[in-house]
């Protein structure tokens, strides 16, 4: 019994068909946030030894902080590819949004190499930026969930 793991969906000439609506959908948001996470992951940990964080303990503290932000987004690109929606789809922007800013200021810093000396106050951004990241996070999700109860709202109890 072979079966054919591809569905074949028929499309009138009247029907309007988008990327959302095809219910076989592809891993490639999944493997680019991996992607995007470890390159993030790579940055910080560059960075941390550059500004001489005391202690491995904390190195990896700071670094694995770093990349909390982007753990939802890979949960929201893994919700789409099981199950596409609407409002699935509305959540892989922010995913993306954060992975990009998360990477830009990590490859920001590690270009800028040491700042100061070790015990100087320009490090708190090691601690500070993945604190930063979270709050950001949150507030990018926020905005994300907002939009899509406005657009899931006039269609609430209508199937």
């Amino acid at each position: 019994m072979n079966q054919n793991p591809y569905k074949s969906v028929q499309i009138n000439s009247n029907q309007r068909v988008s990327l959302v609506d095809i219910p076989e959908t592809s891993p490639i948001p999944a493997v680019l946030l991996w992607i995007f996470l470890s390159f993030t992951f790579v940055l910080a940990f560059i960075n941390s030894l550059q500004e001489q964080v005391p202690g491995f303990g904390n190195v990896i503290l700071v670094t694995v902080g770093a990349v909390i932000s982007q753990f939802p987004g890979l949960a929201v690109a893994e919700l789409y590819r099981r199950k596409p929606t609407r409002i699935r789809f509305l959540f892989l922007a922010p995913a993306f949004l954060v992975s990009q800013i998360s990477i830009f200021g990590y490859l920001l810093l590690v270009m800028a190499g040491q700042l100061q000396t070790v015990d100087n106050a320009a490090q708190m951004h090691v601690f500070l930026v993945p604190i930063l990241l979270i709050i950001f996070t949150a507030g990018v999700y926020l905005l994300a969930a907002i939009i899509a109860g406005v657009i899931a709202w006039p269609n609430h109890g209508r199937q």
